[in-house]
């Protein structure tokens, strides 16, 4: 049990990590004063690359337990719900802000071959 809880806690880690990273690097591709779709789609790919590693973490952490990797998913969801709300973003950047950690969680405890604990 409490394995699963620190391996959630540090998936949640990384993905802020990533998510970091990801919108660092894509303000050097995209600055904020470049293409708008460039700059939004940066975003949103950050947003699922972050789910995703951790996910992965959580997962690898675990031993394969779900319930770590939906923590991850639902810190994620939460998060980026509270910023869509903040900020006015276009139709699209909120469905798939809203989709994407939702097929992270898929893709991390489906594709992922790791034992269940």
């Amino acid at each position: 049990m409490g394995r699963k809880i620190v391996g959630g806690i540090v998936g949640v880690v990384v993905a802020v990590a990533v998510v970091i990273a990801a919108r660092l690097l894509g303000h050097l591709i995209f600055p904020a004063s470049g293409p708008e779709f460039g700059y939004q789609a940066t975003e949103v790919l950050s947003w699922f690359l972050g789910a995703l590693a951790g996910m992965f973490v959580a997962l690898w952490m675990t031993g394969g337990s779900r319930r770590a990797a939906v923590i991850v998913a639902g810190v994620m969801l939460a998060v980026i719900t509270l910023i869509l709300f903040q900020v006015n973003y276009p139709a699209w950047m909120v469905g798939c802000g809203l989709l994407l950690p939702v097929l992270a969680a898929f893709l991390a405890t489906r594709i992922i071959p790791f034992e269940r604990g």
